[in-house]
């Protein structure tokens, strides 16, 4: 019982006409409100009024979360293409380092350093850095996160810096709570004051694995040092990954179920050719009457087949099912399907691959949106917690095992994003030359926006220009010599004509 209830008690015993008052005018401001999402009447009894933390929502939904996603994935065509989607995008084939340097020497040493770990930096064996990349964004967005260990070992007698990838389910969630001393959360231990995250309890194998091989070993308390969490922290404090596919689970369920009853009413009504209606009362059902079919062999009375005619009995009819067509079927399975991409973070076309209704200027709109998210989860996300993590690991292991120069700092870096590929070429390369020769963007980031390397472009180009030269070859291609129109370049040793 609150203050208020033991007021109005106290006021009926006087003036119960002013208790009842107070009563109603209470009931009536908590009925109004200034926002209409937080009403309290009927209309809002379908809302779940939830006023848990990022961590404590997670408590008991996040293993469920992650399997569902899983298997969405696996099974469903929109989930598996939105998936390949974003990590594409996000990803392709690698983010690369261009390192910002003015030493050519030291540019070239840490390029040279940096192909050799991309070779051997999985512990597996299976891949490159770049495969690794792939398979920490994946499990990021198919699962909520992903881990990378990091691992020194000696292959062929020399040190090797490599990482193992790790899914989230090793990451110990049932472990909310004080441990060993420890504050944790999720299975995240925090450092004393309860913010930053100071390691991780975790199984050595995949829990599921675990029980699988018969092996179920207590999870381990790990040091945060060499491990880098991978994941999207959409609310302050949030310590452990979402899958991006978790606000769709309960859409993509209801449309699967939706086309499943769909499917099994249309095989039903194919099936089903009409009933024969008969006087007679003892000519039984077609389940037990059979005739001769026109190659001798016995069959069913009434079975249909494609070219038939079929003898009917005195007093006999046939009346043929009329099937019923749905109407709504394609209006609620396209906008499910909006639905669905809208929630994952792409467009429909990209979902589905539906280009039915697209042309260049609704594709070139669509993609800004998603481009933006795409490039705010490159920056926010993977580059602080994967990319700048592994570049200080390569530079720290280089310097120390003799692979670097004792000099060589970390400089900064500039990480090559996959380019993004034009919807009409001609229109996004006019736009291009444009933009840089009206100084909105410079020739550099001209050059990274197709994922390339300025610093390597402009070698290449040098020395292409030069192999060009020392054979006197001219190209209509090469600017120095050729114009835009396909005349020759005006040059100190051949002038311009002056004009009249």
């Amino acid at each position: 019982m609150n203050l208020g209830s033991v007021l109005d008690q106290l006021i009926g015993v006087f003036s119960p006409r002013t208790a009842l008052a107070r009563v109603a005018y209470r009931e009536m401001l908590s009925q109004r409100s200034g926002y209409e999402g937080a009403r309290q009447d009927w209309r809002a009894t379908s809302w779940r009024n939830e006023a848990a933390g990022a961590n404590l929502a997670l408590v008991g939904d996040l293993p469920i979360l992650r399997n569902r996603a899983r298997s969405l994935v696996r099974n469903n065509p929109l989930a598996k293409r939105s998936l390949e989607v974003l990590v594409g995008h996000t990803v392709g084939c690698g983010l690369r380092p261009s390192f910002k340097t003015d030493s050519r020497a030291q540019r070239k040493r840490l390029t040279d350093a940096w192909a050799r770990f991309a070779e051997t930096a999985d512990t597996r064996r299976q891949t490159t850095i770049y495969g690794l990349q792939e398979q920490a964004v994946r499990g990021m967005f198919e699962s909520g996160e992903a881990l990378t260990l990091r691992d020194v070992r000696k292959r062929n007698g020399a040190p090797v810096l490599s990482y193992l990838v790790m899914e989230g389910d090793h990451i110990d969630h049932s472990r909310e709570g004080i441990f060993d001393g420890r504050v944790t959360r999720l299975g995240v231990s925090l450092e004393k004051d309860g913010h930053a995250p100071d390691g991780y309890w975790l199984w050595e194998q995949n829990p599921s694995d675990a029980i699988l091989f018969g092996t179920y070993p207590y999870p381990k308390w790990v040091p945060i040092e060499g491990i880098n969490h991978l994941y999207r922290i959409r609310r302050p404090g949030q310590m452990r990954g979402v899958s991006e596919f978790a606000a769709i689970l309960p859409l993509m369920r209801d449309l699967a179920d939706y086309m499943e009853a769909a499917l099994v009413k249309a095989r039903a009504e194919a099936n089903f050719v009409g009933v024969v209606k008969s006087q007679d009362a003892g000519a039984g059902s077609l389940a037990t009457r059979r005739d001769t079919a026109p190659d001798g062999t016995d069959r069913i009375y009434g079975e249909m087949s494609p070219g038939m005619l079929h003898r009917l009995d005195q007093g006999e009819d046939i009346v043929f099912s009329q099937p019923s067509s749905n109407p709504n079927f394609a209006p609620f399975t396209l906008q499910a399907q909006q639905q669905a991409a809208a929630g994952v973070g792409v467009t429909y076309d990209q979902a589905t691959g539906d280009l039915r209704q697209a042309n260049y200027s609704s594709l070139k709109a669509g993609k800004i949106d998603f481009r933006v998210i795409v490039e705010m989860i490159r920056d926010l996300t993977i580059t602080p917690q994967l990319l700048t993590p592994i570049y200080r690991d390569f530079v720290d292991f280089g310097r120390t095992f003799g692979v670097l120069s004792p000099s060589d700092e970390r400089v900064p870096v500039e990480w090559i994003a996959p380019g993004w590929e034009p919807i009409d070429p001609l229109k996004d390369l006019e736009a291009d030359i444009l933009a840089v020769r009206s100084g909105r963007k410079t020739w550099g980031e001209f050059v990274l926006e197709w994922g390339r390397d300025p610093q390597q472009q402009i070698e290449d180009i040098a020395r292409f220009n030069a192999e060009l030269d020392a054979a006197s070859i001219t190209l209509d291609t090469d600017p120095r010599k050729v114009a835009a129109g396909g005349k020759a370049q005006a040059t100190v040793a051949d002038p311009a004509p002056p004009k009249d």
